[in-house]
């Protein structure tokens, strides 16, 4: 949550100190800097979820493979279907 408003606070205030011409250049540069202050905010409060979580693995199937199958007939002049 503090990723999105610290986002729109650094955009807006590089927007009025930038001005009409670096404006939009300096909002993109304070809504980013504003996401990564929030985003560090937010890995403090809310943890980083370190754990990392497997579960069972299937080791027999096969999705796909190469392997040989039945012939295809190759058939010359005419043959009854």
């Amino acid at each position: 949550m503090a990723t999105m408003v610290l986002a729109a606070a650094g955009g807006a205030l590089g927007a009025s100190v930038g001005g009409g011409v670096a404006g939009v250049g300096a909002a993109a540069l304070g809504r980013a800097l504003g996401a990564v202050a929030g985003g560090v905010i937010d890995q403090r409060i809310l943890g980083g979820g370190a754990r990392v979580v497997e579960s069972g693995r299937v080791a027999q199937v096969r999705v796909m493979g190469s392997r040989e199958g039945a012939a295809i007939p190759r058939v010359y002049g005419r043959m009854r279907l």
